[in-house]
């Protein structure tokens, strides 16, 4: 701002004033109110988009297992019993589940041993003390009789549960959760992902005439849950 003062001949003069300390610290707190606003923006936009991935996710999951129902007349087999991961975290037995193996199909060799899409090997016995399953359904003795109803996988929809040499994959989001695992990939980089959770057995599931599918995600502090049994996320 300016402030007159009289020159050497008493005529009014202007300068130039600094600004004061108070008027400083008011713009300094109008900029920092500003930016905080920015970001809880930013935040609010970012958590939205982790759930509406989730959610298309889960719609692209649906329509594949009800391809599969409709096709083989039963729903893709789910675990039977609770396992541990690698680093010895509980894991609820829905999430380690065969639906990618079982989605996109393996062909049989008759000798106990299948081989997916990717054409990578499990035997009877890694499908036993993984899913607890005697071998997958989905199953034939060439791609030509075996279905696949996820056509396009992308790597980013997976997560290894297995070992970098014998890869186990399961369908996954890259996101925070209480079911966080560490995957192994294939390059030896590393990704803390969240697992689809996939129930079609027990008696005690929401859908009981047909299957249960849900992730739990962690999103401004609070788990949300992506299911098939609510359009909306449930906070729990």
């Amino acid at each position: 701002m300016k402030k007159p003062y009289p020159n050497a001949r008493g005529q009014p003069c202007c300068v130039e004033a600094s600004f004061t300390l108070i008027e400083l610290l008011v713009v300094i707190g109008i900029i920092a109110i500003l930016a905080a606003l920015m970001l809880g923006i930013g935040t609010v936009v970012g958590q939205k988009k982790t759930i509406a991935r989730a959610q298309a996710q889960m719609h692209k999951l649906q329509t594949a297992i009800e391809d599969y129902k409709s096709k083989m007349g039963f729903y893709p087999p789910s675990s039977v019993f609770t396992l541990a991961d690698r680093t010895n975290m509980p894991v609820n037995r829905a999430a380690w589940n065969a639906l990618f193996y079982e989605l996109t199909g393996t062909v049989s060799s008759g000798t106990g041993r299948y081989t997916n899409i990717y054409n990578e090997t499990l035997t009877a016995a890694d499908i036993q003390n993984t899913f607890g399953l005697g071998g997958f359904a989905n199953s034939g003795s060439s791609r030509d009789e075996v279905w696949n109803f996820f056509r396009t996988v992308s790597p980013e929809e997976l997560g290894n549960i297995g070992t970098t040499n014998r890869p186990v994959w399961i369908f996954a989001l890259p996101a925070d959760g209480p079911l966080a695992f560490r995957s192994a990939e294939l390059t030896g980089r590393q990704r803390w992902l969240i697992p689809w959770c996939y129930d079609a057995s027990s008696t005690n599931r929401i859908n009981a005439d047909s299957y249960d599918l849900w992730i739990d995600i962690v999103v401004g502090g609070k788990t949300n849950r992506v299911c098939n049994w609510s359009d909306a996320p449930l906070v729990l």
